[in-house]
Parts: C-alpha cells; structure tokens; sequence
C-alpha cells in the first residue's frame, strides 16, 4: 500500500497490509471503526511514513497502536480533530513536524509524548496528567505553546531542545521539570512547580 503524498487514505474500517509495504507519504485517515489491523502477526505490516500525516477523526475513544503510529518510520505530523475524539498513546512517542489539537484530547497515559516540531490548536487539548506521564520538548528552534493546550496540570516536563518554549498561558508541573537544554520563556504567564 502507497499513500502518495497529495492523497489520503481514510480508514472507517480496517485495512491489512500482509505483503509488501505500507508507506505514507500524504495522509492516513482513522475515522470511526478504522484502524490498521495488527494481526496475524508477524505478517501485519505497520505504516512507514517517511513525511506524512495521522490524522484522528474517530469520534470517541481509541487507543493508539504501532500500527498506524509506529515509533519509527513515524509519522511526521499528528493531527487530533473531532469532538469527543480521544487518542491514548500506547507507548513513548514523538512528533517531528506539527501537532494539530483542533478538536478531542491526545492522552499520554503513562508515556512519553516528544515534540520538535510546533504546536497548532483550534479547541483540542493533551492530557499529560498521569503520574507517570512525560512532555519532552526536543526542539531546536522556538516552540509556542498555545493558550489551553493542556487539560490541566502536567506530571513531568523535560527540555532538551536549544529551541525553549514559550507560553501562551499558565503552566503547573506536578512533577519534575528537566530542563537541560534551551529556556521556558513565560511572557505575562505563571510556571508553577508541585502541586
């Protein structure tokens, strides 16, 4: 399967690759009921995406699977955009390009969620509130966060990134803040540390 890169594949049920390859260069697209089957192992393919875009629109809850967000071969820009969607993250992940929070959450669990890229967001939010979840900013050039872009407080924040962050809003950490590389720019905002 070729996703070239102006078209794109939406999924409202599921679609196996077992021969081949499943490269994304444009978009993948999961809808309601769409998903990227997993078995029979070892022939399910996952996605390769080499610059493309995973987009949810599913409308309710979905737990994020390798197989259409592997953690290599990525995708480079992860896009959350329908009411009442909400993408649990199966495992460490990260973002090179732009996270699109138009609409729904993007739940980290107890993962990882790494950013390089930018932030865009219309009304959608990251729920990084588990105890053991992680933002990990990697950026290297300067990252805005957008006003509301997290539910609430965030457990663990870590920047590596010479690029630093700067906020659109307040921000509380109830963990631990990592910071080894670049600056928390804080503009007129509040950055509160425990809780």
């Amino acid at each position: 399967i070729t996703v070239n890169t102006a078209g794109t594949l939406a999924l409202s049920r599921g679609v196996l690759c077992k021969y081949g390859t499943f490269a994304v260069n444009g978009t993948l697209q999961i809808n309601a009921d769409g998903y990227v089957q997993s078995a029979p192992a070892p022939d399910a393919k996952a996605a390769g995406y080499s610059s493309g875009t995973l987009v949810y629109t599913n409308g309710g809850p979905y737990g994020a699977t390798n197989f259409e967000w592997p953690t290599t071969s990525a995708p480079t820009n992860v896009s959350i955009q329908t009411v009442l969607t909400n993408v649990t993250l199966n495992g460490n992940k990260a973002i090179a390009g732009t996270l699109t929070l138009g609409n729904g959450t993007l739940t980290l669990g107890g993962n990882t969620l790494s950013l390089s890229g930018s932030i865009s967001r219309t009304s959608g939010v990251i729920d990084a509130s588990n105890a053991s979840a992680t933002i990990a900013f990697t950026n290297t050039t300067g990252l805005s966060i957008p006003s509301g872009t997290f539910t609430g407080n965030i457990q663990n924040l870590t920047m590596t990134g010479a690029g630093g962050i700067t906020l659109g809003s307040a921000l509380s950490v109830n963990g631990i803040t990592n910071l080894t590389n670049g600056k928390i720019t804080l503009g007129n905002n509040n950055y509160s540390l425990g809780t």
